[in-house]
């Protein structure tokens, strides 16, 4: 009555179940990410216990146990495609919005790994590890075009193909766009003066995507190649800018991979990746006149290209102990940070280099059938950082079939990225590099229960204590001017609560919540809501139709202002029609529901305390397969 527990990667570096892995996870599904149409990374973690969303009018932030600085681009957070790594070098980012290289239409599924990553990935992996995994060709045999429309004058289109072929090749091929005009008219209470517009910025929501994803494999090859571009209007007047020209942000992403994996035997294989990125940043800052000096466009612009690879060798050396080691090496071939304006030419050029190598190994032994212990470590060398080691440690007991019991510790870390350390600009930049910075370093423990009962359902209870050492955070100058800097150590703790379960006509049912506190020299974190409650739930109607609801409640939060926002309550509805002519699907859906009721906390480069939670959209889509 219940489907087999999911395969997952990215916990260990190789497939292990939900149950075997030594983490918390949870598994996305192509199912999933149809049924309640996931446009986004952003829109997939918007429904997982201990996530939450945030967005400063240009980009979508994830919060997780407690923790959320916006701004900083999801810096702790690890995205993997396939298991290459995304996050740039200059930003350290991690990408949530819709122009993220891999269509959702081209995912098979999506891995959400809680927790400290490092021992296996290195920096960024402190609160998470999302990796992304693409569908086969077998898994499509054939093309799906979709078109979808709604509010806003939105439009989406995408072509997928793939196909497994005779010869031995499997091909996947994905093209995607997405344009909308947005909200005509966004209105901020907090801001009601004359030089701020009465608060009302227009026609400034627009945002534009195109997305290209092609992978082909033969035998132990496989090749794969994406790009994606976004243009995206600032909605919220980040930075400062005029309300009446807020400006906009540009930025091109490109990853390539050629992985080769060889099994040796049953117990043994090899697994190799040479990996290309690029990330092409770019931001106007319109700045309106002050005689004698006329208006202006500020322009930021951030570009680097690298390269990197990774080998490790997985072998089950007995029946009771498993290995896995391995290493991982990034080399820039390109970075540059430079600020002109169209008024006085150049006014920051910081070209840079970065290198990174690092060693990892985890050694996994069965003590007795109920008692499994996971040691590993990872060193990462460097440029201008040195050592970072990450230990950590797990014993996975199974006191019953039903019943799984982890207890865990990890040890991971984040290196001040290039902008931290070299970005240095005059206002409105207002920056201050600081090449003096250390990394952060988070200890994690944790304890986790998961129940798996023959009916189907299944319940996780996991509670998770972290410090943060060196935490990083923005100072102000008298004269505006912000230097990132490390600070007092941050403690956080809580608990999470899931019971889901899925049936194999494609209704499922998951409901989660969870409390968090979260402490910094004796003050509660900004942008930390201390619990989450909320529900992902597809029904089946009749056949192959379906509804899907996915509310979230999040607690009040307090902006870095001080001020302090009031429960946001989301919902999305779903209404899917699968076949309802012979290789059709319909779909209609209301997504943000209650919006107009919500705030977010803001950061202190906005003039508001907080701002809307983007509006309620209504979209509507044709699929055709064949």
């Amino acid at each position: 009555m219940f489907k087999d527990m999911p395969v997952v990667v990215a916990a260990g570096m190789r497939q292990q179940t939900q149950q075997q892995a030594a983490a918390s996870v949870s598994v996305v599904t192509a199912n999933d990410i149809e049924l309640f149409n996931y446009r986004s990374l952003a829109d997939v973690l918007h429904g997982q216990r201990s996530f939450y969303l945030s967005t400063d009018g240009l980009d979508w932030f994830a919060g997780v146990r407690g923790f959320q600085r916006p701004g900083e681009w999801n810096a702790r957070i690890l995205v993997l495609e396939d298991g290459q790594p995304t996050n740039d070098i200059i930003y350290g980012q991690s990408n949530l919005d819709t122009d993220f290289v891999i269509p959702m239409e081209a995912m098979k599924q999506v891995e959400i790994v809680r927790g400290p990553g490092s021992a296996l990935y290195g920096t960024n992996a402190v609160f998470g590890v999302i990796n992304q995994v693409t569908k086969d060709g077998s898994d499509i045999n054939g093309f799906d075009v979709k078109t979808e429309g709604g509010t806003g004058s939105t439009i989406h289109q995408n072509i997928l193909f793939g196909q497994k072929i005779d010869d031995g090749w499997d091909v996947v091929a994905d093209v995607s766009g997405y344009s909308s005009q947005g909200d005509d008219d966004i209105i901020y209470d907090g801001v009601t003066d004359a030089a701020h517009n009465y608060g009302h910025i227009k026609d400034a929501d627009g945002e534009g995507v195109y997305s290209l994803f092609f992978k082909a494999r033969k035998g132990d090859f496989t090749f794969e190649i994406d790009n994606a571009a976004r243009e995206k209007d600032n909605s919220a007047a980040s930075y400062f800018t005029p309300f009446n020209d807020p400006g906009n942000q540009y930025e091109r992403r490109t990853n390539a991979s050629i992985r080769l994996d060889h099994d040796f035997s049953d117990t043994e294989s090899l697994h190799a990746m040479l990996y290309y990125g690029h990330y092409h940043y770019w931001q106007t800052f319109p700045t309106p006149a002050a005689p004698p000096v006329p208006a202006y466009n500020y322009i930021s612009e951030g570009q680097d290209d690298w390269l990197g690879a990774q080998i490790h060798y997985d072998w089950q050396m007995t029946k009771t102990f498993h290995l896995l080691a391995g290493a991982e090496g990034t080399q820039a071939l390109y970075i540059l940070q430079e600020d002109h304006t169209d008024y006085q030419g150049s006014v920051l050029h910081v070209p840079s280099s970065y290198t990174s190598g690092a060693l990892f190994a985890e050694g996994e032994l069965k003590i007795t059938p109920w008692l499994t212990t996971t040691l590993g470590g990872r060193v990462d060398d460097v440029q201008r950082i040195g050592l970072n080691a990450s230990p950590r440690f797990a014993a996975v007991v199974t006191p019953t079939d039903k019943d799984t019991i982890k207890a865990l510790y990890g040890r991971a870390f984040r290196d001040p990225n290039l902008y931290e350390l070299q970005y240095g600009a005059p206002p409105p930049a207002g920056n201050v590099a600081n090449p003096n910075l250390n990394p952060e370093v988070v200890d994690t423990f944790e304890l986790d229960w998961e129940r798996q009962f023959k009916s189907g359902w299944r319940t996780t209870l996991d509670a998770y204590l972290w410090k943060m050492s060196n935490a990083m955070y923005n100072f102000t100058y008298p004269d505006g001017s912000i230097q990132v800097r490390n600070g007092d150590d941050i403690w956080a703790n809580g608990v999470e609560a899931e019971i889901d379960r899925q049936w194999t006509n494609g209704t499922s049912f998951r409901a989660y919540a969870s409390y968090t506190h979260g402490d910094q020299d004796g003050n509660e974190l900004t942008h930390s809501p201390n619990w989450i409650v909320g529900a992902s739930t597809a029904i089946q109607l009749f056949k192959k139709n379906f509804i899907s609801i996915e509310p979230q409640i999040v607690a009040p939060m307090e902006s870095d202002s001080g001020l302090s926002t009031h429960a946001t309550f989301i919902t999305n509805v779903v209404y899917t029609s699968r076949d309802f002519a012979k290789g059709w699907t319909f779909q209609a859906g209301a997504y943000n529901l209650f919006a107009g009721s919500a705030r977010l906390p803001t950061s202190l480069d906005q003039y508001e305390p907080s701002i809307n939670y983007p509006q309620t959209e209504y979209l509507f889509s044709l699929e055709h397969r064949f």
